[in-house]
């Protein structure tokens, strides 16, 4: 598939459950479904989507195919980085664009490289 920033675009990852949407609420930063896991593995419920995906599976890393059809490791924190939809907010809270902190993070998530 030929799409405009399609190497940025998700379309399947390493995750806990079948599917996933993560997205901003209204607009919200704290929005549930963008909310960082505590521990690997966290199941909240559907309405908690990046939780799914944000799974130290590979050295704080996931394997991810895009819209354009490769394949590459992303990082935990760089989930937040990713065109989930065309409203999804790449420079968001859990940014380094929108001023995230690494005492922001869950305990577990503190050490890993920021987006």
């Amino acid at each position: 598939m030929d799409a405009k920033g399609g190497n940025e675009i998700p379309i399947f990852a390493d995750t806990m459950w079948r599917g996933g949407g993560p997205f901003y609420q209204n607009g919200s930063s704290g929005s549930n479904r963008i909310t960082p896991p505590q521990f690997d593995g966290q199941w909240s419920g559907a309405g908690h989507e990046m939780k799914h995906f944000c799974i130290n599976r590979h050295n704080g890393t996931i394997n991810t195919v895009f819209m354009d059809w490769s394949v590459q490791r992303v990082g935990l924190k760089e989930l937040w980085k990713l065109k989930w939809h065309r409203q999804f907010n790449t420079n968001g809270f859990w940014t380094v664009a929108g001023g995230a902190q690494a005492s922001d993070w869950p305990h577990r998530l503190r050490n890993f490289k920021p987006y």
